[in-house]
């Protein structure tokens, strides 16, 4: 959910002009990063029954939220770091899960 809203914030204006309903245009684009951070948050605190290292990583994104309203980055340039950050996620997630099956 998270990363699907994060991803509609850059079009939220064009949404509108075409009047297209999505959770970034009902919610404004202030309101849909924190909405993104609840979101991240929840699911850091629910991988942490599975392992506490899977929370901790996806503590990496609303980190990076908060990162991007205190720099005050634009969103369309950081919407695009968005691939590499997922698939290092990915990664980690992938070799941790493997670990902790193999040497648990």
């Amino acid at each position: 959910m998270g990363m699907h809203t994060f991803s509609a914030i850059p079009d939220i204006e064009p949404d509108r002009e075409a009047g297209i309903r999505t959770t970034a245009t009902f919610l404004g684009e202030s309101n849909t990063y924190y909405y993104c951070v609840m979101t991240w948050l929840l699911a850091a605190f629910v991988f942490t029954y599975t392992h506490w290292a899977f929370g901790l990583v996806l503590l990496l994104y609303p980190g990076l939220v908060f990162g991007i309203l205190a720099v005050g980055v634009d969103i369309d340039e950081a919407y695009w770091w968005y691939p590499a950050i997922n698939t290092l996620v990915g990664t980690v997630f992938t070799l941790g899960g493997l670990w902790v099956m193999l040497y648990g």
